[in-house]
C-alpha cells in the first residue's frame, strides 16, 4: 500500500495533536495541584470549589510559571492553555482532583474534600 504525501501529513497532525493535548492534560493537573497547595495554605482544607475559585484568580503568568510549554510555541499554544485553564468547569476540576489522588498526591475526603498527601 502506497502512503500519500497527504496522507502523511495527516497523520503527522493527529499525532502532534494528540501530542499536544496528552501534554496540555498533565499541565492541566499541574496547574489544579498547584492551586491545591494554595488552597491548603489559606484555608487548611481542600474543596472543589476553592479550587476553581483559586484557579481564576490565578494570573497568566502564574500559570504560565506552572506549564512545561515543551517549546510549543508560546504564541500559539500559551494563550490556548490559559483559555483551557480558565474553561475548568466544577466537573473537570473534580475529574482532575481524582486524578490526582490515583496519583498519590490528593487523598480523597468526604464529598468535595480532599488533603495533600504529606
Amino acid at each position: 500500500m502506497r502512503i500519500t504525501k497527504s496522507r502523511l501529513r495527516r497523520t503527522l497532525r493527529r499525532v502532534l495533536k494528540e501530542s499536544l493535548h496528552g501534554h496540555m492534560d498533565g499541565n492541566l493537573s499541574n496547574i489544579i495541584l498547584h492551586a491545591c497547595h494554595l488552597v491548603d495554605e489559606e484555608f487548611g482544607e481542600i474543596t472543589v470549589q476553592d479550587v476553581m475559585t483559586t484557579l481564576q484568580s490565578l494570573t497568566d503568568q502564574e500559570i504560565m510559571e506552572h506549564a512545561d510549554s515543551m517549546n510549543y510555541g508560546s504564541s500559539e499554544y500559551d494563550p490556548y492553555f490559559l483559555d483551557t485553564v480558565r474553561s475548568v468547569d466544577y466537573d473537570m476540576a473534580v475529574e482532575k482532583m481524582h486524578e490526582l489522588v490515583e496519583m498519590g498526591e490528593l487523598s480523597d475526603g468526604y464529598e468535595d474534600f480532599f488533603e495533600l498527601v504529606r
